[in-house]
């Protein structure tokens, strides 16, 4: 019989023991947090696992893929073509190939001879190249239509003379004084170089010129309500595609009054995940609830991937892909508060391992279809494809084997504890990028487009009204999706705007001819790549 004190006494460790695992748990996270906040303050905003920072595989084998790779036609029947050493030199050194030179000369002014006194002649001109600036300018255009009347003094069936008037280009704002090409730059200077207005005021103050920030405001808003009859085409087809990406960002929104209440809202973004033929619509919303990406998808039945909000959850037709950097970047948070000791054990640091060997392979066959200037987007979907399967498939089989295996090993409120909890919740839908070479491994471009968005936020702080919300909506999808097209965004848009004009004129709604991937586009808007 077990005596009552060494009974009491055997509960009492057991209640010891629970209150230091609890206080090493707490402890732990409390640390992390501390680490957390110190990095988001004063630590290197990236998360790229070099060698330096991980210091994790041996040298030659972090250079290495450790085996000889597989020759292309090994894989795929595909060439590889490779670019001369000249066509990479071209690239680099042809930046300034399409600006005007000015030939500016300088005659030798004393052209007398110190030692004879002859004259000297001409014997050859050495030219030195200069990258000038010359400020844009604004003008005033008048345009004078001429009126005609019949010679013979003819007269209609109302008894009125026939006049005649010339006809003149018709403007994207008729009653504006701004032309297209004005209306464009003020649009392009705020969304896509980040510009706010009260600086295009004051640029334009500093040439003498005096255009108020609410008359550039004016003139943007009612671009946008011309605009918006593209944007919902832009709309319609990007719910079209097989394939989206989405993603949320927050900005503020205040009182038109300028009062101290204010409100976070939510600008949200979709585009089509494929590598042409690419669709960005953002769509500003008041709020992050899931009603806002099932109200704009609705029964969508395709591929949706996004990071690991569940309020995409709700999209319930959806077939769902999450994104693999989004479950590093936990990983990289782990491990960049580790010492170089820690590092060498750590979990963190293994899964980190698997997820860049994946990587790897992502990189290399992008690096083929970059590469080769005939490959075609559907070849290198198969290409991607096949290479998945015969490399990818079985590090990523490692890589859920591993998480299984440790995952009651750690500490499941610990940072490390809940990124096992995410990836596992999360790597299962990968399986599809495995399975088709159109997904991509991650969500990263649709982070790349709304970055736009971010960093005029940065500028601008805050939208003031539901009207300035919208017109921001409509605009950033424009000239994103003409970016994400290799397009020039500000010329694409004063094409857009006079053709936009005869759809207006004649009624007409089919916008597709206007796309930016249409035969139809003008080849000097089109970047050279």
């Amino acid at each position: 019989m077990v005596d009552i004190k060494e009974e009491e006494y055997i509960n009492s460790i057991k209640k010891l023991t629970n209150k230091v695992d609890f206080l090493e748990e707490e402890n732990q996270k409390l640390k992390d947090l501390i680490l957390s906040a110190k990095k988001a303050m004063y630590g290197k905003k990236t998360e790229k696992a070099e060698y330096n920072q991980l210091n994790i595989f041996n040298e030659v084998e972090f250079d290495t893929d450790g085996e000889k790779e597989p020759d292309i036609e090994e894989i795929a029947s595909y060439k590889r073509k490779k670019k001369s050493q000249e066509e990479k030199n071209k690239v680099k050194n042809d930046n300034f190939s399409n600006l005007e030179k000015v030939y500016v000369n300088y005659e030798v002014e004393d052209k007398i001879c110190r030692i004879c006194k002859g004259v000297c002649k001409c014997i050859g001109k050495v030219e030195t190249e200069r990258l000038k600036y010359q400020p844009e300018k604004l003008y005033i255009e008048v345009s004078v239509q001429e009126t005609a009347a019949c010679e013979n003094k003819c007269e209609d069936e109302n008894g009125k003379t026939i006049i005649k008037t010339a006809e003149k280009p018709e403007s994207f704002l008729p009653k504006s004084i701004a032309s297209n090409e004005f209306l464009a730059h003020i649009i392009a200077s705020k969304y896509l170089y980040a510009l706010p207005l009260y600086r295009q005021e004051y640029y334009f103050e500093n040439h003498e010129i005096n255009i108020s920030r609410q008359t550039l405001s004016n003139w943007i808003i009612n671009a946008s309500k011309e605009f918006e009859v593209f944007y919902e085409y832009l709309k319609s087809e990007l719910l079209k595609k097989e394939y989206i990406q989405a993603d949320e960002t927050t900005v503020t929104m205040i009182d038109k009054k300028f009062k101290e209440s204010s409100k976070k809202t939510y600008m949200w973004l979709y585009q089509s995940g494929e590598v042409d033929k690419n669709i960005v619509i953002f769509e500003h919303q008041k709020t992050r609830a899931s009603s806002n990406p099932v109200n704009f998808l609705g029964k969508y039945k395709f591929f949706l991937q996004t990071d690991g909000y569940t309020g995409y959850d709700k999209v319930n037709s959806a077939i769902r892909i999450y994104c693999m950097a989004h479950i590093r970047r936990k990983f990289i948070e782990i491990v960049s508060k580790l010492t170089q000791e820690q590092k060498k054990n750590s979990v963190a640091a293994k899964v980190i391992e698997y997820i860049e060997d994946i990587y790897k392979v992502e990189k290399k066959v992008k690096k083929i279809y970059e590469e080769d200037e005939e490959m075609k987007v559907e070849d290198f979907y198969e290409l991607r494809k096949d290479y998945r399967t015969k490399k990818s498939l079985s590090i990523f089989k490692e890589l859920n084997a591993y998480i299984n295996e440790e995952l009651d090993s750690v500490l499941p409120e610990s940072n490390l504890g809940k990124a096992m909890v995410y990836a596992k919740k999360h790597l299962p839908s990968l399986n599809h990028v495995l399975n088709d070479g159109r997904l991509e491994i991650d969500n990263n471009s649709a982070e790349r487009s709304i970055k736009a968005f971010v960093i005029g936020r940065k500028n601008w702080i805050f939208i003031v009204s539901k009207n300035g919300a919208k017109a921001s909506s409509i605009l950033y999808s424009i000239l994103i999706t003409a970016k994400s097209n290799n397009l020039k965004p500000e010329k694409y848009l004063v094409w857009l705007m006079e053709n936009l004009i005869l759809k207006r004129n004649s009624l007409e709604n089919d916008f597709k001819d206007l796309l930016p991937w249409s035969d139809s586009i003008p080849y000097d808007i089109k970047r050279k790549t």
